[in-house]
């Protein structure tokens, strides 16, 4: 992935799990975790860790 897209995406990631009030949830790192890691997913088209992380979701 390509850094630049990479950090763009980190941002629009933080700005829609971020709250008006600026104060960072319980679950936002979470959230930002697994967003980012589909977002490979799309980027990068690759079957193997759509099902790594279809496994790691179910356990």
């Amino acid at each position: 992935m390509k850094k630049e897209t990479l950090e763009k995406y980190k941002k629009l990631v933080d700005d829609i799990c971020s709250d008006d009030s600026g104060a960072d949830m319980p679950y936002d790192d979470f959230l930002k975790k697994w967003a980012l890691k589909l977002y490979s997913i799309i980027l990068n088209d690759r079957e193997e860790t759509f099902k790594k992380i279809l496994k790691q979701l179910r356990n």
